[in-house]
């Protein structure tokens, strides 16, 4: 990854005497700071699925950072640390690692849940008040 996209870096995000794991998708120009997507992932989802949307989030000038939470990837695998209802939990430690770089736009700290995430994000974004705006894309339909 480091070698194929150096603007991709896998980081630890802290929580709850732990870490979590992430890549951060970085734009090469930092002259100003920079609008920032976080994306959560589904119930069987990995960060590694994140790719091609943070690579379109970076063409449209925004740094993106793609985090496993509990229940999710290596969390679970490798932690043993499972699902948990209140993923305010994962997101509000995201927003703070996000918003220790001088890189990220405070303002504009956008956060996508996808698959089971899109259940997941608004349930964050509902107690996480540094958010911009929240997307929550379940890919859940009727009949």
């Amino acid at each position: 990854m480091e070698l194929n996209h150096p603007v991709i870096k896998s980081v630890m995000v802290p929580y709850e005497g732990t870490t979590l794991p992430a890549h951060y998708y970085q734009l090469n120009d930092t002259n100003e700071p920079k609008p920032v997507l976080i994306l959560l992932t589904g119930f069987d989802g990995t960060k590694e699925e994140f790719y091609g949307l943070a690579m379109t989030a970076l063409e449209h000038g925004m740094n993106c950072l793609a985090i496993e939470g509990p229940g999710q990837g290596e969390v679970v695998k490798k932690q043993h640390l499972y699902f948990r209802y209140d993923y305010e939990a994962i997101v509000t430690p995201a927003v703070d690692y996000l918003l220790a770089n001088e890189e990220v736009d405070p303002e504009k700290i956008v956060l996508w849940g996808e698959s089971f995430g899109g259940y997941l994000a608004p349930r964050a974004a509902a107690f996480e008040h540094r958010l911009a705006a929240c997307i929550a894309n379940s890919g859940i339909f009727c009949c």
